[in-house]
């Protein structure tokens, strides 16, 4: 062939393969690529879409408990007894000045006219029920926040 020695003659045949398989392998091998390109920014979308939505749904959750905090709160706090302080009547009447101590750390002296009557005394009892119902709604809204976000991941 070509005048060339039967040596040079495999030596060109064999450069001539070589190069027909590295040709084939460079072209699997692109072809490869684009595949798993392919591959790779349709899971990427799917991903993107499912990320999406659970974040939707999370959203939904937070803002369906926001309702419900804010229904639970603008309630009026339940009725019930009156709550006073101190509705208990001293035993026996505080003295009008104390006597002195020689310890440093007695009880300072309390004026009688200090007691007053209980039944003038403010009722706390409301604001204490208003404070449970908000201690309550946030508990609710928190315990809701893990159950459907937290614990929905």
């Amino acid at each position: 062939m070509f005048g060339l020695t039967q040596l040079e003659e495999r030596a060109v045949w064999a450069a001539i393969v070589i190069l027909v398989i590295v040709g084939f392998a460079w072209h699997e091998r692109h072809v490869g690529t684009v595949k798993c390109e392919k591959a790779d920014a349709q899971a990427s979308s799917q991903q993107d879409l499912k990320d999406a939505q659970t974040h939707q749904k999370q959203q939904d959750a937070v803002i369906t408990e926001g309702k419900t905090y804010a229904a639970t709160t603008s309630a009026p706090p339940p009725a019930g007894p009156p709550v006073r302080l101190c509705d208990a009547p001293h035993p026996a009447p505080v003295p009008a000045t104390a006597t002195p101590r020689p310890s440093p750390d007695a009880a300072p002296a309390v004026p009688a006219e200090a007691g007053g009557d209980p039944a003038q005394r403010p009722d706390v009892g409301p604001d204490l029920r208003a404070n449970a119902r908000d201690a309550d709604a946030q508990i609710a809204g928190l315990q809701a926040y893990i159950r459907e976000v937290c614990l929905a991941r």
